[in-house]
């Protein structure tokens, strides 16, 4: 009987093209160009792959009902019924209409973990406020924050690394292509102890060339049911009403 995942071949081969089209960029010997290239790879396949209202991928800044902002980020995907702020170039977006975060590298070590993990943590600080409707599907409540990397080293020093740092909070999936991926507890997947019949919750990798991006798309598709039937609420962001002038009765 062959228990092969039916999408595993897809997301391999999906996986040798990215890096082998990222490879070949690297001939441009120009940074910008690079980190450019490098973002682009990722944000066209997933154009390409996702469902219309996960098409919506952009760079800039998430802000929050108190003037939190994250700073430049590489990669947002937003709702397509997400609320922005537009200053004439990268757009601001308010925290409820983003879904989730994906900071890009080229090779992920630990200057580099470290670079994503502050990143991130201000998009952890960010205050979202909740739905007053119900929720459909599966539900964080929050963008969900990813890093992806083309190489990088060993999945076993990022993962100790994370462990030092006691950062697991901040990170929900961290992807490198030509590896695996680091999977945080607490999400879709987890580890299942058959001899006593209980799912086991901690952080774990799974290594393979084919699971850095398929994981991803699994976790894009499945939390991206969860707004749905969902709304959101900006009133927030407008509160107290006299501060934007006189009022009459």
């Amino acid at each position: 009987m062959n228990n092969k995942p039916t999408l595993l071949d897809y997301f391999k081969q999906k996986s040798n093209i990215l890096l082998s089209n990222f490879n070949l960029s690297k001939q441009q010997n120009a940074p910008a160009n690079l980190g450019q290239n490098r973002e682009n790879f990722v944000k066209h396949f997933l154009q390409a792959v996702l469902p219309p209202r996960l098409k919506n991928i952009y760079d800039g800044e998430i802000i929050d009902k108190n003037n939190n902002r994250t700073g430049q980020l590489d990669l947002i995907i937003i709702r397509d019924d997400a609320p922005c702020l537009d200053f004439g170039g990268a757009n601001t977006y308010l925290v409820e209409g983003v879904f989730a975060v994906i900071e890009i590298k080229s090779n992920l070590d630990n200057k580099k973990l470290d670079e994503a993990k502050n990143t991130l943590e201000k998009v952890s600080k960010l205050s979202v406020n909740t739905p007053s409707v119900k929720i459909g599907g599966f539900h964080l409540g929050r963008p969900l924050r990813i890093v992806f990397s083309y190489t990088g080293v060993s999945l076993d020093v990022i993962y100790k690394k994370i462990l030092k740092d006691n950062a697991f909070d901040i990170f929900d999936l961290i992807c490198v292509l030509d590896q695996g991926v680091i999977i945080s507890k607490g999400r879709l997947l987890y580890l299942y102890d058959k001899q006593n019949n209980q799912k086991i919750e901690q952080n774990f990798i799974i290594k393979g060339d084919a699971a850095a991006l398929g994981i991803l798309y699994y976790y894009l598709i499945k939390y991206g049911t969860s707004f749905s039937v969902g709304s959101i609420d900006i009133d927030s962001y407008f509160n107290p009403l006299e501060q934007w002038g006189e009022i009459e009765y």
